[in-house]
């Protein structure tokens, strides 16, 4: 009897002991673990503390509050102990400025009035964390995408520049725009961007529109050519005012594309007496490819991406570079339009001869299948650098070596050039570059053996200098003038001179000679 009546006692005290904690509890709906609250003007916000309880004694001497404190992460308590009556199920939190806080609820024995407070109830304390964040914040990053812009510096404002259609003369602007998201913000696509076009100096609304939400491209249509204003701000969703904090600003610029081509220029051609350009390739095989790399120069730089150039290839009759006669142009062998990223045109398998290459520009919106010699070329674009058509001849010519003269001559790509002539490049990028036999040019001939002055004649000739010039040097070198010494071409075994015979004359420079020594008789 003894041991169960000890059993009882001991089950009363654990009922005792865990009543208090299974007749109470309280549950924190608002805020949330983690949440994070937004400041949508000034510099604070109200936070709303919603929970739940249920408890089950009656209630008698005492009766059960709910109580929080909110404590900042720097230690300061922005709020200190709070208690209310569990009739009241909501509570609102006033002028919460930014930051990270710690939330603290629990429930309390008071007496009736709630005046004396007792201990707090077991098991009923937990602590949450929140956030309270500026608008700034929360907002996403607004950017525009800036394709146009070729050489952008640093710091340099978002320009954006659209060239007119010759069909219409007004421009279609299609404006990229980024959201970038923040550590605070929620998805971007909630958000809508609201756009503003003004005149230059911003008196004068050319449109106005906003985007749906996650709508991140703006076309802007039938524009004239002039300089614009561009405003671009968020909009919250359900919300009919735009975010100030997230405005920004951009100059948009419309031009007119026939105007906007400056200058066009071929790497490589040389000016001919005909005005015309000329480019040169020489052939090792039957045919060959013969790249002509083109740049075209515009204001804005953005428009070259707008220009298609176009290439037709004519045949053409022999060159002669004699007189300088060439014969017009002849038969359509090819055409063929380019996309605008392609400013390297490269005519292939060309055979030896002389061909005239037509490079036209076009709007590169208006190229279409115009790649055949059959098909109609797109209508040429007129341009502010003049002429919008370039004629380029083409000559192609197998491998040989120049015939060296003592006047400048030109050096064209199929040229070859015996070594120790002299070369010049031509002054500031144009004209031809140009090569000639040296003056003086050193002469190096090998003597007769025992010869006293060594084994061989070295000395400066110039064009006018005689056979018998060198063959006095040889006598002066080998000290020995009983006998006669003669210049030989090493090569055919051809006895050089007479003795007044020039350099010029023999053509020395390209032999090669030596000295034999030859008893008299």
């Amino acid at each position: 009897h003894g041991v169960w009546r000890f059993a009882v006692v001991l089950l009363l005290v654990a009922l005792c002991v865990t009543s208090e904690v299974d007749l109470y509890s309280v549950s924190v709906t608002q805020p949330t673990d983690g949440g994070v609250y937004m400041i949508k003007s000034g510099t604070s916000t109200s936070v709303t503390l919603a929970f739940d309880h249920s408890f089950t004694v009656e209630q008698g001497k005492y009766s059960v509050a709910f109580c929080f404190h909110i404590l900042k992460t720097d230690s300061q308590f922005k709020y200190s102990e709070n208690c209310f009556n569990l009739a009241t199920k909501e509570i609102t939190i006033n002028e919460i400025g930014s930051g990270e806080y710690f939330l603290t609820t629990f429930l309390r024995e008071f007496d009736e009035k709630l005046q004396s407070a007792s201990s707090i109830i077991s098991g009923t304390t937990s602590t949450r964390s929140f956030k309270v964040i500026s608008n700034q914040q929360s907002v996403p990053i607004l950017g525009i995408v800036q394709p146009d812009l070729c050489t952008p510096e640093p710091g340099q404002p978002t320009s954006l520049s659209f060239a007119t259609n010759a069909k219409t003369n007004t421009a279609v602007a299609e404006v990229l725009f980024t959201l970038q998201k923040t550590a605070h913000s929620s998805s971007v696509e909630l958000f809508s961007i609201c756009l503003t076009l003004l005149s230059l100096d911003g008196s004068v609304l050319v449109q106005q529109s906003c985007l749906s939400p996650g709508q991140h491209s703006a076309v802007l249509s039938n524009l004239p050519v002039g300089t614009y204003t561009l405003q671009a701000s968020l909009k919250e969703p359900d919300s009919e005012d735009v975010i100030q904090s997230s405005a920004i600003t951009a100059s948009l610029q419309v031009y007119d594309l026939s105007s906007a081509v400056q200058g066009v220029s071929i790497a490589g051609a040389v000016a001919t007496d005909s005005s015309s350009m000329q480019l040169e390739y020489a052939t090792s095989s039957g045919t060959i490819d013969a790249p002509i790399s083109v740049t075209i120069n515009t204001v804005p730089c953005s428009a070259e991406k707008l220009v298609s150039l176009c290439l037709e290839m004519y045949t053409h009759g022999k060159s002669d570079h004699t007189n300088g006669a060439l014969s017009p142009i002849g038969s359509l062998l090819s055409r063929k339009c380019f996309p605008p990223e392609v400013r390297t045109l490269t005519p292939r398998h060309l055979a030896a001869g002389l061909y005239t290459a037509v490079i036209t520009m076009h709007d590169a919106r208006d190229v279409r299948n115009s790649d055949s010699a059959n098909s109609s070329p797109p209508l040429v674009l007129p341009t502010g650098a003049g002429s919008s058509t370039l004629r380029v001849l083409l000559e192609t010519r197998a491998m040989e070596e120049l015939e060296p003269s003592y006047e400048w001559q030109r050096l064209h790509a199929w040229h070859t050039i015996p070594a120790g002539m002299d070369v010049r490049l031509p002054i500031g990028g144009t004209g031809h570059k140009e090569a000639r036999i040296p003056q003086p040019w050193r002469l190096q001939a090998l003597l007769p053996k025992g010869c006293k002055g060594g084994s061989f004649l070295r000395m400066d000739l110039y064009r006018h200098s005689t056979i018998g010039d060198i063959r006095k040097r040889a006598e002066s070198v080998c000290r020995n003038s009983a006998g006669v010494y003669v210049l030989y071409d090493s090569n055919s075994g051809e006895a050089l001179g007479p003795d007044t015979a020039t350099v010029e004359q023999v053509k020395l420079f390209q032999r090669k000679v030596h000295v034999e020594y030859e008893q008299p008789e």
